[in-house]
C-alpha cells in the first residue's frame, strides 16, 4: 500500500507538471529614456496583459523583462503594448540607454564633480566670487532634468552662478553616504553664497525656492553690460 501511495503521488506530480502552462520571457530595452518612472509604466501596462505572470525592471540596462504564458499571450501582443507607450525600444537586451545629459552653452561655469557616484571635496569645488549650486542627480531621474533646464535658464540670466553636477548613479554609491545623508529623493541641490556659506538645501523640483535661494546667496542678478555691440558696415 505504501508503494502504491508513492506511485500515485508520483503520477500526480507528473500530471501537474504536464499541465503547467508553458512560459516564455522577453526583454524590452529602451533607448534615450529620460525617467525611471517610464520603465515602471511599461512594466505596469505589461503586467495587466492576460497571461503575464511577472515583470522586472532593470534600471542598469534600461530594460523591462516580462514572463508570460504562451497559450494566453503572444509576442506580437506584447510588442503592441510596448509600442503604445511611444518610447524607442528594441529586443536587444544590451541596447538600452538613458537620454544624454542636457548641454550647457560654452562660457557657462559648469563642471561635473562626480561622474560615477565617487566622493568629492565640496569645499574645494566652491567657485570664488560666485554663487555655487551643487546639483545631485541621476540619468534616470526625470525631475532632475526639469531642474537642469531651470538652472540653465538662470545661468543665462546671470553670470555669477557656477554649477557643480554630481551624478549619484544610484543610492548605494559613496557620494550618497558622503553628501546625501537623510535625503530621500533627488534632485537635491545645495546653494552656497559668494562667501562660501551654505544658504539652502532643496529637495525636489522647487523652481521658485531655487531662484529665491540664489538671490539670497548672490543678490539681484547683475545688470547686463551697457556697452553697445560694435556696428557692422555694409560692404
Amino acid at each position: 500500500m505504501y508503494l502504491g501511495r508513492i506511485l500515485i503521488i508520483g503520477c500526480l506530480a507528473v500530471a501537474i507538471s504536464a499541465c503547467a502552462a508553458p512560459t516564455a520571457s522577453l526583454v524590452y530595452s529602451f533607448q534615450e529614456l529620460d525617467c525611471s518612472s517610464c520603465l515602471g509604466s511599461v512594466a505596469k501596462d505589461l503586467s495587466e496583459r492576460p497571461g503575464v505572470s511577472e515583470t522586472r525592471v532593470d534600471k542598469d540596462r534600461v530594460a523591462v523583462e516580462v514572463v508570460y504564458d504562451v497559450t494566453a499571450e503572444t509576442e506580437e501582443g506584447l510588442d503592441q503594448a510596448v509600442e503604445a507607450k511611444g518610447f524607442q525600444w528594441s529586443r536587444d537586451a544590451e541596447a538600452g540607454s538613458w537620454a544624454p545629459e542636457i548641454p550647457f552653452p560654452e562660457g557657462m561655469d559648469v563642471q561635473k564633480v562626480s561622474h560615477d557616484g565617487e566622493v568629492f571635496d565640496l569645499t574645494a569645488q566652491l567657485a570664488a566670487g560666485k554663487v555655487t549650486v551643487f546639483d545631485f542627480y541621476a540619468p534616470w531621474c526625470g525631475p532632475c532634468r526639469v531642474v537642469t533646464h531651470e538652472l540653465k535658464s538662470i545661468m543665462g540670466e546671470r553670470s555669477d552662478v557656477a554649477l557643480r553636477k554630481a551624478n549619484i548613479v544610484d543610492w548605494d554609491r559613496p557620494v550618497v553616504a558622503q553628501h546625501l545623508k537623510g535625503v530621500a529623493n533627488i534632485p537635491f541641490l545645495l546653494v552656497y553664497g559668494k562667501d562660501g556659506t551654505k544658504v539652502a538645501a532643496i529637495t525636489g523640483v522647487k523652481k521658485r525656492e531655487l531662484r529665491e535661494a540664489i538671490v539670497k546667496a548672490g543678490g539681484p542678478a547683475p545688470a547686463p553690460s551697457s556697452e553697445s555691440p560694435p556696428s557692422v558696415e555694409n560692404p
